[in-house]
């Protein structure tokens, strides 16, 4: 069983976890901010997989450049991982303080012709 990173949690990290308004969330996934511009799908497996069983790493890419965006999603087998991933918010992969917070649905919307 492999251990998750230590978390060194920064007194200037504003949480992100809000419960002021019901939202509709993927409750098996997570959305991961504030990355290294080059951190990869293996570097996120292995910060993440102490939590869970991951079924997909999503990293963004920019849509008109395709560049590699600081921001990804994981998306874990069981919900259960999902909070124990939260806990992860605060700790550092490569260099950069990670930003972790509950994966939100979008609206999904037709957009004009």
């Amino acid at each position: 069983e492999r251990k998750c990173p230590l978390v060194e949690h920064n007194n200037n990290v504003i949480s992100h976890q809000s419960n002021k308004l019901p939202r509709l969330r993927d409750s098996n996934s997570i959305f991961i901010g504030n990355m290294e511009p080059y951190t990869s799908e293996l570097d996120l497996t292995n910060h993440f997989s102490c939590v869970g069983k991951i079924q997909r790493v999503t990293i963004l890419k920019d849509m008109f450049t395709g560049q590699q965006m600081p921001a990804a999603y994981i998306q874990f087998k069981h919900p259960q991982s999902v909070i124990a991933a939260l806990k992860l918010h605060g700790s550092y992969l490569r260099g950069n303080l990670l930003v972790v917070k509950r994966k939100i649905k979008a609206n999904r919307r037709s957009l004009p012709n």
